[in-house]
């Protein structure tokens, strides 16, 4: 999957107008464990023509001078329309494209929603549970002692999604058609 944005309106949607940096770092850091690529496309650029600034996972790509950021998002999506896309905006041209393309979007208020959730769901995963290593074996070896406590404060806590999983089953159920190729993205997320 492809993820195109609408560099200013997430910008606006998630952080103030001055934060390109900071937006730019937080996509980052959420990609890294992601097999997608996100397209994060901002107004006009160093250039005439459209540039771009590669990363690992995400790439930045300013339109130039010669056409607007929703222009060129506009002409991406008629350009890959046969590829997997998930579109972030608001805006409601680029919107309408991307139905006529039939292609999936979602306003970058619920975008930026959902990946901060996924992100400090990903920090509590992450918190790790201190306990007492309890021995089997009468038998002494402090080097194997030693070694088991530390693994022992290694172990990360995974907290159950069971009942989270169940209500988005029923959620799924309910959906459209069209809706549900959209869930399905989201769930990738």
């Amino acid at each position: 999957m492809i993820i195109i944005i609408d560099g200013y309106n997430l910008l606006h949607a998630m952080y103030d107008e001055h934060s390109r940096k900071k937006l730019i770092a937080f996509l980052d850091k959420y990609a890294k464990t992601k097999t997608y690529q996100i397209k994060l496309i901002f107004d006009a650029g160093p250039d005439y023509y459209p540039t771009t600034q590669r990363g690992d996972k995400v790439s930045i790509i300013f339109s130039g001078q010669m056409q607007s950021a929703d222009e060129y998002i506009r002409q991406y999506l008629s350009d890959y329309r046969n590829q997997d896309i998930l579109l972030v905006t608001s805006d409601k041209e680029i919107i309408e494209t991307a139905r006529r393309y039939d292609i999936s979007w979602i306003a970058s208020r619920d975008f930026g929603d959902i990946i901060r959730d996924r992100m400090k769901k990903r920090k509590s995963y992450a918190q790790v549970v201190k306990t007492d290593v309890i021995k089997l074996r009468k038998e002494n070896d402090s080097e194997l002692d030693l070694l088991m406590q530390q693994a022992s404060d290694d172990i990360p806590d995974y907290e159950s999604d069971e009942d989270e999983s169940e209500s988005v089953d029923i959620l799924e159920k309910k959906r459209r058609k069209k809706d549900k190729k959209l869930w399905q993205k989201i769930k990738k997320l």
